[in-house]
């Protein structure tokens, strides 16, 4: 079953990673059109959209591979078992947090669906399209926390933390130019951190014109 899981939050991770690229792309038809004098109306609506599917298709595979920023001064400096019992606690508060999250999101586009909202601006669609995407991304996320919160309660160590650490170089004789050089991972997911920020920074900002929320 974690597994089928950790396809279906690579999935999604891929198929947010490409809604970055359609970005791109349309980015640059946009700014030739321009040049061009071509009218291209609706790009920037569908550029909206595709940065909040962008952030939340990628948000649970993010979370699996230690993309998040995570303060770790404390958990650093207590024994194993105190650890474990922060790492519960904090992966339950996010859960019942996300839970919450995902109850209104499913709730919202629900809502939209059954009234038959449509979007109000140059691209007239129905307006629970895009917002599932929202939907569909917190799923996942609470999937993969509650997956992560087994994993901890059950002895074992949260996937964010393996990933982190088998990233994290070994320690060499050769000194560093600085003290917090080795502790930096020296590679990282194909789904990459910036990425991800880029994503939900433009998430934010986009999402409530999107989605009508204003």
């Amino acid at each position: 079953m974690r597994r089928v899981l950790e396809r279906i939050l690579n999935a999604a991770g891929a198929l947010g990673a490409f809604c970055v690229f359609l970005i791109f792309v349309l980015m640059i038809i946009a700014g030739v059109g321009r040049q061009l004098n071509l009218a291209l109306s609706g790009v920037n609506d569908i550029v909206s959209w595709l940065c909040a599917a962008a952030a939340f298709f990628a948000m649970a595979h993010a979370f699996r591979h230690g993309d998040f920023v995570r303060v770790t001064l404390l958990l650093d400096t207590v024994s194993p078992r105190l650890r474990r019992i922060l790492d519960v606690s904090c992966l339950l508060i996010a859960a019942v947090s996300v839970s919450y999250l995902t109850y209104s999101a499913t709730a919202f586009t629900y809502e939209s669906w059954e009234f038959n909202e449509m979007a109000t601006g140059l691209v007239v669609i129905p307006i629970w399209i895009p917002q599932s995407t929202f939907v569909i991304g917190c799923w996942l996320l609470l999937a993969a926390m509650i997956d992560e919160l087994v994993t901890v309660v059950q002895g074992g160590k949260p996937s964010y933390q393996r990933a982190w650490k088998s990233a994290t170089p070994r320690a060499t004789s050769r000194p560093t130019s600085s003290p917090i050089s080795k502790d930096l991972p020296r590679k990282k997911s194909w789904i990459s951190c910036s990425w991800a920020a880029c994503c939900s920074s433009s998430c934010w900002c986009c999402w409530p014109a999107a989605s009508g929320l204003q």
